[in-house]
């Protein structure tokens, strides 16, 4: 109504353009991904079989020498009051990492008092030493959350930031330790965000397939073709806190 036809047809051949680029690198990203995908799958698969345990190798970096890891989990406590339990849990008895390295904080807020799950998460830190719960005060978002946490001076060298419905592999903290001490310039690490209910129903495999899309497809494929990496979404990955 407002275009003519010949304006028309300058944006349809720039449509089409940018639709023919989208889609050539889409199809770059993928061929370049398989390298990362193939070497990812060994490596889990290694990982299963031998189940290396602190202390035994092979890994590259002795357990004395690791950084020292506050691994964060972020909720807001009406929404996951029902899995907050199962993942603090989780945390702390299937990470393989020395305990005396790492941290498990579990940061919450919630505008109303929520008991007694709230006093049996505080418990729980009599159960397991390495596990710090802190509920925020005046916070109204889990981004409150996380600024609170980062005013605190917690002496750690890296710091893993979380949803409050992740599952974590066993050895996610020590993949991302060893790529930190194995290489000086590597401030940030990103992991690959799998759905575990992917069998459930169709919607579940749909969103996986884009979850895959995504992490094991699109960010390994870009970083390679592009030398950028996007730092978004569900698995926001670790961060290497500065000397300063």
């Amino acid at each position: 109504m407002v275009c003519t036809e010949k304006l028309i047809e300058v944006f349809w051949y720039v449509y089409m353009l940018t639709n023919m680029y989208v889609s050539f690198t889409t199809v770059v990203e993928a061929a370049l991904s398989m390298s990362f995908t193939r070497d990812a799958r060994a490596r889990v698969t290694k990982m299963a079989v031998l189940d290396f345990k602190p202390g035994s190798g092979p890994w590259p970096t002795r357990d004395e020498q690791l950084p020292i890891i506050d691994l964060i989990i972020v909720a807001y406590l009406p929404n996951e009051r029902d899995i907050i339990m199962d993942r603090v849990k989780y945390l702390c008895t299937q990470i393989v990492y020395p305990v005396d390295r790492i941290r498990i904080n579990c940061v919450y807020n919630t505008p109303i008092p929520i008991e007694p799950l709230e006093t049996e998460l505080v418990e729980l830190q009599d159960v397991y030493s390495q596990l710090r719960v802190l509920k925020v005060p005046g916070s109204k978002s889990k981004a409150d959350n996380l600024n609170y946490f980062f005013t605190l001076n917690t002496g750690a060298d890296v710091i893993a930031i979380f949803d409050a419905d992740h599952y974590p592999h066993p050895h996610n903290p020590r993949w991302a330790a060893e790529r930190f001490m194995g290489d000086s310039e590597v401030s940030i690490v990103q992991g690959r965000c799998v759905i575990y209910n992917s069998r459930d129903s169709w919607l579940t495999r749909l969103i996986a397939i884009e979850f895959d899309k995504i992490y094991a497809v699109s960010h390994p494929g870009r970083a390679l073709m592009m030398t950028f990496g996007l730092f978004c979404g569900t698995f926001r990955g670790f961060n290497q806190m500065s000397n300063d």
